[in-house]
């Protein structure tokens, strides 16, 4: 709990304002609209036949709205959990992919109705396929990189062969030299 939140609470302060802004989601208007307008309607239309006055009829509607807002809240707060649960692992998977693990893959939940879970839907598919690729690409780099290392290592033969064969023939031509050279000083005398 935060410092801002406790102290809030000791003090008998209201919420914080981040609290409150649940109460700004639509999902919780309409529930609150939903559930107050249908009461007001009809202690509005019983009114008259029974006596009870306009105080009444707005502690009423109050009284409903409140019960819509908060009823609200709870549908709210259940679905903002389960796509906060949903999101955390998302980050989780992704954290270990940048940690270099590239064989992780999303678990996608299926058969979400809201629209949050349709576009968590289709960020945890975007997410694979793109992972499907970039690990396709590394295998591909990694073939290329032991391809080279092997061409490297046939060239490093050949080059140490031609090295070995032109000392032999250094060899060949220094005897050859030399035995010319005798052979001049043998003319010679």
């Amino acid at each position: 709990m935060s410092n801002q939140t406790l102290s809030a609470a000791n003090e008998g302060r209201a919420l914080p304002p981040a609290r409150l802004s649940i109460f700004r989601n639509g999902v919780v208007i309409s529930t609150a609209v939903a559930a107050a307008v249908p009461v007001l309607v009809l202690e509005l239309v019983q009114m008259n036949g029974a006596g009870r006055g306009m105080g009444f009829v707005l502690a009423v509607t109050l009284l409903a709205l409140v019960f819509g807002a908060l009823l609200g809240a709870v549908v709210y707060g259940l679905n903002f959990r389960t796509l906060e649960r949903v999101l955390n692992q998302y980050v989780e998977q992704i954290e270990r992919v940048a940690a270099g693990d590239l064989r992780v893959r999303l678990v996608i939940p299926p058969n979400w109705t809201s629209q949050e879970g349709r576009i968590l839907v289709r960020l945890g598919h975007s997410i694979n396929d793109m992972m499907d690729r970039m690990q396709s690409v590394v295998n591909e780099v990694s073939l290329a990189l032991h391809q080279l290392e092997s061409d490297t290592e046939d060239i490093l033969d050949a080059t140490g062969k031609q090295i070995l064969s032109a000392n032999e023939q250094d060899a060949v031509v220094t005897e050859t030299t030399a035995t010319v050279n005798e052979v001049r000083a043998t003319v010679t005398e």
